[in-house]
């Protein structure tokens, strides 16, 4: 995600989830993840046409606001899978926090034959396509 997307979703998710009965507590606090987004929108803004210097300031700013999404991601998903909001539906409390709901898909079988190879002792193996 660059920086300016980011900024847009780390905010949006503030947004949903301020108010947002599903979250009273939310871990970490929207107070800590909005000064993360403020911090990184000034150093990105410093680091626009600057140097090595500033732009490693924002590349830090940048991961600390990942590691806050991410573990508010966690947080959202602990309130999504408690069986206090079964009646809800874990999709339902997680996109209320602004959140995508990840796809599921299985793992498929893989298809594929084995035959004699031509010199003695192999094998070979064609998948499916």
């Amino acid at each position: 995600m660059t920086v300016p997307q980011l900024l847009v979703y780390a905010s949006h998710v503030v947004t949903k989830m301020t108010g947002n009965t599903f979250f009273s507590t939310p871990v970490p606090t929207l107070v800590k993840v909005t000064g993360a987004i403020t911090a990184l929108q000034s150093a990105y803004n410093t680091a626009q046409g600057a140097g090595p210097v500033q732009t490693a300031a924002m590349n830090q700013c940048k991961e600390a606001l990942q590691i806050l999404v991410t573990t508010l991601g966690g947080y959202v998903e602990g309130v999504a899978n408690d069986p206090i909001n079964a009646t809800s539906g874990a999709d339902t409390v997680i996109l209320s926090a602004g959140m995508d709901v990840k796809g599921y898909s299985p793992k498929q079988k893989q298809v594929f034959s084995v035959s004699a190879g031509g010199i003695p002792g192999s094998v070979d193996l064609t998948a499916a396509r």
